[in-house]
């Protein structure tokens, strides 16, 4: 019996090292010098959010900075910026980095800038990113007006479930600098 196992062992080995060096020579992800993020990823790779058609964009640029990662930037026509950072293969992320020129409301009043976030999302909505950013609007929105605290970086799931889409208020931070308020929206969703 332990000849047979043995005997059994050795075929599929020979046959392991015969069939492998074919199939794989093939496989981008495993010729030297290509990074192996670049393939076998659910998502495709990031596309851009900030569409030029959209009322709100007055400028913007994408640059992939690498399969699954890119960086877009655009200029609003309130003349406020925003960058959008991509992240993510499995579960992916859009980071929304705005710098505002609203600086009256204080940093610590979470209802005013989870709606402030709230109304940017859906201003940028367009019907080709992957997201759905009017339904991250409207659980910001609908986590404004309840009475419970709130915190960043606390996300808010869409709906329950197993990996559920959610969104979070990253941060908001006052530019001593140039009068600015940095506001971090946090959008992610599992494939």
């Amino acid at each position: 019996m332990r000849q047979i196992t043995l005997l059994l062992c050795a075929v599929l080995l020979s046959w392991w090292f015969l069939i492998l060096p074919v199939t794989n020579a093939a496989s981008p992800s495993l010729v030297p010098g290509l990074p192996t993020d670049d393939f076998d990823c659910p998502r495709a790779q990031p596309e851009p959010v900030l569409y030029k058609r959209n009322k709100l964009v007055k400028t913007s640029s994408f640059k992939r900075t690498s399969a699954t990662e890119a960086i877009e930037k655009g200029v609003l026509t309130t003349g406020e910026t925003v960058t959008v950072y991509h992240e993510g293969c499995e579960s992916f992320v859009e980071r929304f980095v705005f710098k505002l020129k609203d600086t009256s409301h204080p940093g610590n009043d979470l209802a005013y800038w989870f709606t402030k976030s709230a109304d940017l999302l859906e201003q940028l909505h367009d019907k080709q990113n992957p997201l759905n950013l009017k339904s991250f609007a409207q659980a910001l929105r609908k986590q404004a007006q309840k009475k419970k605290r709130l915190r960043l970086d606390d996300y808010i799931y869409l709906y329950k479930g197993i990996a559920p889409p959610g969104v979070a208020v990253g941060q908001v931070r006052k530019s001593s600098k140039s009068c600015e308020t940095i506001l971090e929206v946090v959008c992610f969703e599992q494939l």
